[in-house]
């Protein structure tokens, strides 16, 4: 069962930050892999992914799902892969660290599911934390640009 927790501080209001990834659309082409995605209503989207593992090139959609709402705080939301057998799910939090500070914390866990369990938990593994890294410093990257503008 891969599972990560990722943190980092970014120099921006907590408000500013939550107003950048409460949309999907922002922050999307930031992932990892990421082909597109289409929002089906406020709580649903489809995700395409791609990713090369041993030089073999995967596509992946999976259905994700808001399950928690904080505004300004807490997103929640849970993944079932649609072309491959693989759940999960995990969570967003944002928390005040200064005046304009704001730690941002992102748990993912996923689990594949069947007969590939095994192999599946093992490759998609390592691939968790560079995906983390990328998608926060991305945020912070706007962040800051937005900052200095403020």
């Amino acid at each position: 069962m891969p599972e990560l927790v990722h943190e980092k501080q970014m120099r921006a209001r907590v408000q500013e930050v939550w107003d950048f990834v409460k949309d999907q659309n922002n922050w999307a082409p930031f992932l990892m892999g990421y082909q597109n995605h289409q929002i089906l209503n406020d709580k649903e989207s489809i995700w395409k992914l791609k990713s090369s593992i041993a030089g073999v090139t995967y596509s992946f959609k999976m259905e994700v799902l808001i399950t928690e709402w904080e505004e300004g705080k807490k997103m929640g939301f849970e993944l079932r892969g649609l072309t491959h057998p693989v759940k999960g799910s995990g969570t967003v939090t944002l928390k005040e660290a200064g005046s304009r500070l704001t730690d941002v914390s992102f748990h993912l866990h996923l689990q594949g599911r069947g007969i590939t369990t095994p192999v599946m938990n093992l490759v998609v593994g390592p691939l968790l934390k560079p995906m983390a890294e990328q998608l926060l410093d991305k945020i912070n990257e706007v962040m800051e640009q937005t900052s200095v503008r403020a």
